[in-house]
């Protein structure tokens, strides 16, 4: 069944902020869980609906088209590696004994 596009946008306005909460969810919300509903249902209700208004994707990249590379390169960042860490994955040892120097000296907290 396909769903007409008004009905589609509009599925925020109508349906999740006029239904009781125990029937959008089947398990019982956590205090935490239960403040956001209330903040996120606050936002949304101030917000002023534009029927005839499109939604549009932004990225943080910039308006280009999404990619998995580049929302990885977002996710991950720029993270320097801790100089121990980048001689030891360079080294020319066995990958079991990188693996368990590894294990050591993350064990140890050096990250």
């Amino acid at each position: 069944m396909k769903i007409p596009d008004l009905e589609r946008k509009l599925f925020v306005q109508g349906d999740f902020l006029e239904q009781e909460t125990h029937r959008i969810f089947s398990l019982p919300l956590s205090v935490q869980a239960a403040r956001q509903l209330e903040e996120i249902q606050t936002v949304l209700l101030k917000r002023v609906w534009d029927e005839d208004t499109n939604d549009i994707w932004n990225y943080s990249w910039g308006p280009s088209e999404y990619s998995s590379k580049k929302a990885y390169n977002i996710l991950i960042g720029n993270t320097e590696a801790y100089p121990l860490l980048s001689w030891l994955w360079t080294s020319n040892n066995l990958g079991k004994h990188k693996i368990f120097f590894w294990l050591l000296l993350t064990s140890l907290g050096i990250d």
